[in-house]
């Protein structure tokens, strides 16, 4: 079975999807995008065109329905992940996403490392995919985000920043004020953290963490 390079861009803003297109260029020079500006574009794409490796998807766009116009797009990804963008910040909405089988959601409000962040943390094989497409000699494709290993969990630089600050007792508002993120975006970089460190809370995150940064 052929891997996928195809990546649709889903979002009613075209300044958003260009910034969108040129950066995952720059990460993934091998990558198709694909874009869509609607919910009706959106489940054409994926109803009509061959499969995807990955979908970026916007909470709010025209046709859209809220996390039941999700849930229909999840099952017409079959087996490509799907992200969700959105400045919407509703305490329940990553919960209710996620039950649909959102695997990320990212805060528009954020930076553009935190999209990055949350397409790593899929386990996306872009070594084989790159290998079976091909690139030209000028495209060497580079990793989506730089992982860095400390005792044995794979970490990126920002995790490793928002540890830091867990260790000298900093609340989640004072963390998100710090880096200048939105407090949603800090949640969800908790949330992928405390997976790589398999706990299930900030107390047995530092317990686990204690002595790395002595």
């Amino acid at each position: 079975m052929t891997t996928t390079n195809r990546i649709l861009i889903a979002d009613d803003h075209a300044l958003m999807r260009e910034a969108i297109v040129q950066r995952l260029l720059r990460d993934f020079p091998w990558a198709q995008s694909v874009c869509a500006a609607s919910f009706e574009e959106v489940m054409a794409c994926l109803q009509t065109q061959p499969p995807f490796l990955l979908v970026l998807l916007d909470l709010r766009m025209p046709g859209m329905s809220g996390v039941s116009s999700v849930a229909q797009v999840v099952a017409a990804a079959a087996a490509a992940p799907v992200i969700v963008c959105t400045a919407v910040e509703a305490p329940d909405l990553l919960f209710r996403l996620r039950q649909v089988g959102v695997r990320q959601v990212v805060s528009k409000a954020g930076h553009e490392d935190d999209l990055l962040t949350a397409i790593a943390t899929l386990g996306l094989d872009a070594a084989d995919i790159a290998d079976e497409i091909t690139p030209t000699p000028a495209c060497n494709p580079a990793p989506l985000v730089t992982l860095l290993p400390v005792a044995g969990a794979l970490l990126t630089a920002r995790q490793q920043e928002i540890l830091h600050l867990l260790h000298q007792g900093k609340p989640n508002k004072i963390i998100a004020r710090e880096l200048n993120v939105a407090l949603g975006t800090v949640k969800n970089h908790l949330y992928v953290l405390f997976t790589r460190l398999q706990v299930n809370s900030r107390a047995e995150a530092l317990a686990k963490t204690r002595e790395w940064f002595l």
